[in-house]
């Protein structure tokens, strides 16, 4: 039986801790349902004991003992207790912000893929990769340090973030996953304004000239810049970002699906289906009984 506790995470402790750190130790029953919410940081969970499943990007996982799973800002997911106790370390930590306070030492294409969400990387990490590693033991002494919270502690839990982002960057490198995700500074500049503002209005019929004149460029040399930096034609990105909000309003509300339509900013219930369907391989429908249960 499943005992359904829907939520989704506010950030207050993004005002409560002075760096930007949570982490603690979770325990959850068998069926214990921790439904369908999203973060705006970026989330590691690291099995104890039991096993824990976890819908996320329309993939499943079981985490167990010793595993590692990262889960990216603003991606869906939920977690099922799998075994009579489960036990796991869960921490949260915003990229943006502690990439802000070490910038002038930290090069920024190393937080780039904490911070852009992107297929090209595993975000699971079996216990036999972690076996022998460091990782297990950073986290442990991050999760001492942040609930004794003794002198310096601020200072230890920044240490056990870049510790953990150096050895999955190293992951990646050494299983040939190669950094595709890299901007010069202007760049990168230019890739905060247009995130910012399309961020804040995606609902509303904006065009390649509204951004243009935000980032105080004409629209010829936008146009041609924008998809080298974000990746995408200012078309298939605003319908992105707009398909992105839709699934965070059917795994968490109750909303019609029309009205959601309406409210991302899509012109027509049909074309906002069958732009989902193309960019998910489901309808929203099936995505909203998928992530409810219904």
């Amino acid at each position: 039986m499943i005992n359904e506790n829907r939520q989704t995470i506010n950030d207050s402790y993004k005002q409560n801790c002075p760096i930007l750190v949570d982490i603690n130790h979770s325990t959850c029953e068998k069926g214990y349902l921790f439904g369908a919410h999203y973060h705006s940081n970026v989330e590691f969970l690291y099995g104890l004991k039991g096993s824990l499943f976890i819908k996320c990007k329309n993939e499943e996982y079981h985490l167990k003992e010793g595993d590692l799973i990262l889960i990216n800002p603003d991606i869906v997911h939920y977690t099922i207790g799998e075994d009579e106790e489960n036990q796991y370390i869960c921490m949260r930590m915003l990229p943006m912000e502690i990439y802000n306070a070490s910038k002038n030492i930290v090069n920024k294409n190393h937080f780039l893929p904490f911070i852009i969400t992107s297929d090209d990387y595993p975000i699971f990490f079996k216990s036999e990769y972690l076996l022998g590693s460091y990782v297990p033991q950073v986290l442990k002494d991050m999760l001492y340090e942040y609930e004794n919270q003794n002198t310096g502690y601020e200072m230890s839990l920044i240490s056990g973030v870049y510790k953990l982002l150096v050895w999955i960057l190293r992951y990646w490198e050494e299983n040939a996953y190669v950094n595709k995700i890299s901007m010069e500074n202007a760049d990168f500049e230019i890739y905060h304004k247009i995130r910012g503002f399309i961020g804040k209005n995606f609902y509303k019929d904006i065009s390649v000239n509204d951004v243009a004149k935000y980032c105080n460029m004409s629209y010829s040399s936008f146009y041609k810049r924008f998809k080298e930096i974000m990746g995408y034609t200012f078309t298939d990105y605003i319908t992105n970002v707009r398909i992105s909000e839709a699934e965070k309003l059917l795994a968490t509300t109750s909303i019609p699906i029309n009205d959601i339509s309406q409210k991302v900013g899509f012109s027509t219930p049909s074309y906002f289906v069958s732009q989902f369907k193309k960019s998910k391989n489901v309808t929203p429908k099936h995505y909203r009984k998928e992530f409810l249960n219904e």
